[in-house]
């Protein structure tokens, strides 16, 4: 078995927007903080991952993925 993803990040120039894209094809449960920053509850029944979406931090969009390994010098 593969080691698990544990959390993501969606990084957007618009977060707004990717607040509404994300809630409309996936149906994820959205709470906004402060710093517009959101946390991302994706309400899959103990399947899945929560998340976080916020702007960029950066020229460019791009999602960032977390994983728990065993040994990170390993990995």
């Amino acid at each position: 078995m593969g080691d698990p993803v544990t959390n993501f990040e969606v990084n957007s120039a618009d977060p707004a927007k990717a607040r509404r894209f994300y809630t409309t094809v996936f149906g994820w449960k959205m709470n906004e903080v402060p710093n517009n920053y959101t946390f991302v509850d994706t309400d899959a029944g103990g399947k899945g991952i929560g998340g976080g979406i916020g702007p960029l931090r950066g020229p460019k969009p791009f999602v960032t993925f977390y994983v728990v390994v065993k040994d990170l010098g390993a990995t």
